[in-house]
């Protein structure tokens, strides 16, 4: 009903134009040529040249996070906070079927979870996701690189996601491994303390009579261009 009365846009993809200048409105072809767009900006898979990792530093030892064991509990509170009004993923698996079902499954999805963990082998049918193409109101509607990409994954891989970034998350705080002035995706942080402490820095600065420089990097498409070796190290 928002869609025809005007108040939710419907997605609607118009004629693309090609990298050789040709315009195409056939759907098939438009979502081919998304999909190739999309795959294109990925460095998945790939060994680019980078520097080698310098494992021969004097910095203390980090504590290790060795294992993560799901709880039954854990799990039936996930279940039971789902949003049933949540799109479905490729499973075409409702949300509201698996939270109605919670008190029946959350004791063999907490075995499978514990299994994956256990053996490092993440189902592969869940990582086979729905993409949309989202526009981003910027330059033509005609142009491929214009659109990003929204997943739709199953519902229980976002399940087993969760649980290990709370583990992960929970580990990082504990131990003080994140700075204080990282803010980006996390609770009880935001731009107003990077705020706070870039002008305190000024000020302090210009007290002391010396020269304030500051660099800003905005890079398009950083997550696609993330150096996952050094990430994971």
């Amino acid at each position: 009903m928002k869609t025809l009365i005007g108040r939710k846009k419907g997605l609607i993809i118009p004629p693309l134009d090609t990298p050789d200048g040709e315009t195409i409105t056939d759907e098939q072809q438009k979502a081919n040529l998304l999909n190739d767009n999309f795959a294109s900006q990925t460095q998945l898979g790939e060994t680019p040249s980078l520097p080698d990792i310098d494992t021969d530093t004097d910095v203390a030892p980090v504590p290790a996070l060795s294992q993560i064991t799901v709880e039954e509990q854990e799990v039936l509170k996930l279940l039971n906070s789902l949003d049933v009004h949540k799109s479905t993923g490729p499973d075409k698996l409702p949300t509201k079927i698996i939270k109605m079902c919670a008190l029946l499954i959350y004791e063999p999805l907490t075995k499978l979870f514990n299994m994956s963990l256990n053996t490092a082998t993440f189902p592969t049918i869940w990582k086979v996701a729905n993409i949309t193409p989202i526009f981003k109101n910027k330059d033509s509607a005609s142009n491929p690189l214009n659109y990003r990409p929204i997943s739709l994954l199953p519902c229980l891989s976002k399940f087993l996601e969760r649980i290990v970034f709370n583990r992960i998350y929970e580990h990082l705080t504990t131990n003080h491994l994140l700075s204080d002035k990282q803010s980006g995706y996390r609770p009880h942080h935001s731009t107003q303390l990077q705020l706070a402490h870039m002008t305190h820095e000024l000020y302090k600065s210009l007290d002391q009579g010396h020269d304030f420089t500051a660099v800003y990097l905005d890079i398009t498409k950083y997550f696609d261009k993330i150096w996952h070796a050094g990430l994971l190290h």
